[in-house]
């Protein structure tokens, strides 16, 4: 049995299943691994029989590599900008080098002279932040 906190690197295997699939009837029978959370990301196993002979299967199964890297992001635009007091203010935004969706906060009053600091937040899919920008 594999502890909660085992340490397990990256490509491991876990542990690995061999059976047999004996025909009879012509029908498939499958393997299969669901609910498991990432990063251990499992595979299926499905052998078919249609010819009711006898096939074997192996499935490993490990612990996918696990992703560190945090995005990156680029402002679109300049860093600081001069804006007229009382015109519209549309802000050029940034980009994440991984194509995350980048998340603006702060504001600008376009009718109150002063300076308004924008950033710029982003995090992928395994829950890597990128460094703020502002």
């Amino acid at each position: 049995m594999l502890s909660t906190d085992a340490a397990i690197a990256d490509n491991e295997t876990i542990f690995s299943i061999t059976f047999d699939v004996i025909g009879g009837n012509g029908s498939s029978t499958a393997v299969s691994f669901t609910d498991v959370p990432t990063p251990r990301k499992l595979a299926s196993f499905a052998a078919a029989n249609p010819d009711f002979v006898s096939q074997n299967g192996t499935i490993q199964i490990g612990k996918a590599a696990t992703d560190t890297t945090a995005p990156v992001i680029t402002l679109t635009g300049a860093a600081s900008v001069t804006h007229e007091l009382g015109t519209t203010y549309t802000d050029e935004g940034a980009t994440a080098d991984g194509g995350e969706t980048v998340t603006t906060t702060g504001t600008v009053d376009v009718n109150t002279a002063g300076t308004y600091t924008l950033t710029y937040t982003a995090t992928d899919a395994a829950g890597n932040a990128a460094t703020a920008v502002t």
